[in-house]
């Protein structure tokens, strides 16, 4: 089974368990409004209970890059990169406006994740350059 995250929007954040055949066993979104570090972990732990699986059953993980926001991205992206390399799976990293939209992209995950590498890490791929302005209180 493979994992996807999407943590792209700042309002909400998204997840799906995907069979190696393309069937989408679970797809559960949140609003996290600026939530997603606490908000997604626990709704992967859902999917996973909801199908009856463990971390261990996972065969691969896949995450959107982007574009999106700067913070959003970071937790998805970085918490990609840990369960890939935590339990040694490959990893992918997916852009949604490749033109497949979530439904399409998921259905054709499998084949996606056939390009994926074990060790790879995936770099987020951000809307506009990051804004860092001087602080306020001087």
């Amino acid at each position: 089974m493979y994992l996807y995250l999407d943590t792209a929007n700042a309002d909400t954040l998204a997840i799906a368990v995907v069979s190696p055949a393309g069937r989408v066993a679970t797809q559960l979104s949140n609003p996290a409004r600026f939530r997603q570090m606490e908000e997604l972990l626990p709704l992967v732990d859902q999917a996973l209970k909801k199908n009856r699986l463990k971390l261990s059953d996972l065969t691969g993980v896949a995450v959107r890059q982007g574009p999106g926001g700067f913070t959003s991205l970071r937790i998805g992206v970085t918490t990609a990169n840990v369960l890939a390399y935590a339990l040694k799976l490959p990893i992918l990293g997916l852009k949604l406006q490749d033109g497949y939209d979530l439904a399409a992209m998921l259905r054709v995950l499998p084949q996606l994740m056939k390009k994926a590498k074990k060790e790879l890490v995936i770099k987020p791929i951000y809307n506009r350059p990051p804004n860092i302005t001087q602080s306020k209180n001087r």
